[in-house]
């Protein structure tokens, strides 16, 4: 499956996209939570590169700068930081309703 290059063309992807809302993030850049967005939906360096027209050593970097503001110390677990502050900014949304 070739990496994914066209945001139009994925609803889930414009949905990870717009999912930050509410999200707080914490020390991370606009740059590195665009990044771990994409992490959380599986993506791998070449495809997340692809995708924000950069190299894969590039987001290498980010990574790296990634986990060490999070203090994790693996992708798996910077996913389980994004979704659990992601599932927690919507539960509190509804919540609100």
């Amino acid at each position: 499956m070739p990496p994914q290059t066209s945001l139009a063309d994925d609803g889930l992807s414009k949905a990870v996209l717009n999912s930050a809302r509410g999200v707080d993030l914490g020390p991370l850049t606009p740059r590195e939570i665009e990044v771990l967005k994409w992490i959380a939906v599986g993506k791998r360096n070449g495809e997340i590169g692809t995708i924000l027209e950069c190299s894969p050593r590039t987001v290498q970097k980010h990574v790296q700068n990634i986990l060490h503001k999070l203090g994790v110390e693996t992708r798996t677990a910077a996913c389980a930081w994004w979704h659990e502050r992601h599932y927690a900014a919507e539960r509190n949304l509804v919540a609100a309703r």
